[in-house]
């Protein structure tokens, strides 16, 4: 899969205008130049290394729907 058109920071430089592969779940390939026909355009946008925050939000409002409120979270 190639995303194209973006700003993409590297570790020792960043690439004002071009495209990174995926393959896999891995970079494969970085072009300093967009590419032709690429899965996802970013218009400019900027594409950088990350953290991915696996913390769910969502489920502290079933476990304590209000303050001092405790839903039982063992089996039945």
């Amino acid at each position: 899969m190639w995303l194209s058109n973006f700003r993409i920071v590297l570790a020792d430089r960043v690439i004002e205008n071009g495209a990174l592969k995926v393959e896999d779940g891995i970079i494969a390939e970085i072009s300093e130049t967009p590419v032709a026909n690429a899965d996802a355009d970013g218009n400019g946008l900027l594409l950088m290394p990350g953290m991915i925050d696996m913390h769910g939000d969502m489920i502290e409002r079933e476990i304590e729907p209000r303050p001092g409120v405790r839903m039982p979270m063992g089996p039945p």
